[in-house]
């Protein structure tokens, strides 16, 4: 088993690639890679990180935490991610745009 900070080293690792500056899709494709070889070497340590990511409330972790969780149906956070529609709702956090991304995780997770 990886520590926390080790399954982010992997994750982050991404966001030095120059492609990654480039498109957003680019690195979500690497992040998606490196997550998907997470899930089986460490579920319970990717699923840590990625509710930080989402609990953080921060752009670009918490977009590419929800399209993380949603791709590879980490169910263990639908509870987060519903907590964040309700802040972003609220006013608390992003803005009502915001919905969408979080409406994509939840119906991903639903499928």
């Amino acid at each position: 088993m990886r520590s926390k900070p080790e399954i982010e080293a992997i994750l982050q690792e991404s966001f030095s690639d120059p492609g990654s500056e480039e498109s957003g899709e680019y690195l979500l494709e690497h992040v998606l890679r490196d997550a998907r070889m997470l899930t089986h070497e460490d579920r319970p340590g990717l699923v840590g990180v990625l509710g930080d990511w989402i609990r953080i409330r921060s752009r670009p972790w918490t977009t590419l935490a929800l399209r993380v969780v949603g791709e590879l149906k980490l169910t263990e956070l639908r509870t987060d991610i519903q907590r964040l529609r309700e802040d972003v709702l609220a006013g608390t956090a992003f803005t009502h745009n915001y919905l969408s991304i979080i409406d994509m995780a939840l119906s991903d997770l639903a499928g």
